[in-house]
C-alpha cells in the first residue's frame, strides 16, 4: 500500500533524508556482533554525449555595459546551443545505508528517487549502479515507492540485464 501519492514529488528530498536517518538507526540496532551500518554517498556527477533534457543548463551573462557576443547566423542573435555534451547532476550525494563487516561493505539500503527513474538514461545508469553492488556480492535493499514510469522495475530491468528468471508465484509489479 502507498505510503503517500508520490505523482506531486515536492518534498521527496527532505523525505529522503529522514527516512534513511530511521533506516539506519533501525538497522543499527539489529545488526549482529562485528557488523556497522554507516550513511555511505553515492556518485552524484556524470558526463554524457547523449542527447536529452539536462538537469543543469549554463550560459554565459555578459557584464553590464559590455557587448553581447552575436552569431550572424543565428535568430535574435544569440549564439547557438552546444548540445555536443551534457553534464548530467544527479543531486547528492544521495545517501544510502551501507553495512560493513570487517571492513568489507556487505549490504546496502536504498532508497529509489523520482529523478533515478524520470528519463531512460537515469534509469539506466541507476540500475547499472544498483547491478554493481551485486555483482561486488553486496546484498542490496531497494525500496521504491514512486509508480511513475508505469510499467518499469529496477528489478525487472537488472534481471533483464543479467538473463535472470523470476521464481514462479511473485506478484506482479504492475
Amino acid at each position: 500500500m502507498p505510503l503517500h501519492d508520490w505523482a506531486d514529488d515536492r518534498g521527496w528530498d527532505s523525505v529522503h533524508q529522514l527516512w534513511i536517518n530511521s533506516l539506519l538507526f533501525w538497522a543499527q540496532e539489529r545488526l549482529p556482533s562485528g557488523y556497522r551500518a554507516y550513511l555511505g554517498s553515492v556518485p552524484g556527477l556524470s558526463i554524457g554525449t547523449e542527447p536529452g533534457r539536462p538537469d543543469l543548463g549554463v550560459r554565459t551573462w555578459q557584464p553590464q555595459g559590455e557587448e553581447p557576443m552575436v552569431a550572424p547566423d543565428t535568430p535574435g542573435g544569440a549564439p547557438p546551443p552546444d548540445f555536443k555534451t551534457v553534464a548530467l547532476l544527479h543531486p547528492g550525494p544521495r545517501a544510502a545505508v551501507h553495512v560493513f563487516r570487517q571492513g568489507q561493505l556487505v549490504a546496502a539500503i536504498e532508497l529509489v528517487s523520482p529523478r533515478n527513474k524520470d528519463r531512460p538514461s537515469s534509469r539506466e545508469f541507476y540500475r547499472n549502479r544498483y547491478l554493481s553492488y551485486l555483482w561486488s556480492g553486496v546484498h542490496l535493499m531497494l525500496i521504491d515507492v514512486h509508480r511513475r514510469p508505469l510499467g518499469f522495475s529496477f528489478v525487472e530491468a537488472m534481471a533483464a540485464e543479467v538473463e535472470c528468471q523470476f521464481p514462479v508465484g511473485l506478484p506482479p509489479t504492475s
